[in-house]
């Protein structure tokens, strides 16, 4: 059986990918009210540098976004 999609061995082979990060929302207010997030047909993607993009999920996150915030 042949296998449908080969997973790289470095990241830097891989097909881009991008995620909502939750930085920038404009919504009417009246619109969030009457449906969730998700369910919104019109978004705009925009692509954050990734020195602005960091994600804060452990005490180390925090350290490094505080040096960088610091160092500039």
């Amino acid at each position: 059986m042949k296998a449908l999609y080969i997973i790289p061995a470095r990241r830097q082979d891989a097909p881009k990918a991008w995620e909502f990060n939750g930085a920038v929302y404009v919504i009417n207010i009246e619109s969030l009210k009457a449906m969730p997030m998700g369910k919104f047909a019109r978004r705009v993607m925009y692509e954050m540098p990734t020195e602005r993009s960091i994600d804060l999920d452990t005490p180390a996150d925090w350290a490094i976004a505080e040096y960088l915030i610091n160092n500039r």
